[in-house]
């Protein structure tokens, strides 16, 4: 099944994409959004900014998006001609779909802060990419 679907990170500055991507633990408004409401809970704020290790993991997140956007970027230029500022394509598995039934599955309210640590979050999507496995067709 193969459907339409937006790649933001494609056509983003790099300016833009540091805004979007780019987090340091040590700042005062880390764990809040551009509005100053609170997606983390104080207490997983608090332990993010006394673990050092932490912001590495964050730090190499934000590398592997980079490299994804260069990837994607590559990929994408193969495209017809006049599309490359076109964020959308067709692709297998709708990601956004994925995430708002993850999001209604587990009954998660996108309006108060979680209490998810970033560092237990990137360590498991980490051991569930390594499971992964991707199959090539024709």
């Amino acid at each position: 099944w193969i459907e339409r679907q937006n790649f933001i990170s494609l056509t983003l500055k790099k300016s833009e994409f540091e805004t979007q991507y780019l987090m340091n633990s040590a700042d005062a408004d880390f764990g809040y959004d551009d509005q100053n409401i609170p997606f983390l809970l104080p207490d997983v704020i608090d332990k993010c900014r006394d673990d050092p290790e932490i912001q590495l993991l964050l730090d190499r997140e934000v590398e592997t998006l980079r490299e994804d956007q260069r990837i994607l970027r590559i990929v994408m230029a193969c495209r017809e001609s006049g599309r490359e500022a076109d964020d959308s394509s067709y692709a297998p598995g709708n990601i956004k779909r994925v995430i708002q039934n993850a999001l209604r599955q587990f009954h998660i309210d996108k309006g108060q802060p979680s209490d998810l640590s970033p560092k237990d979050v990137i360590l498991q999507i980490s051991a569930l990419l390594d499971r992964l496995v991707v199959v090539g067709g024709d």
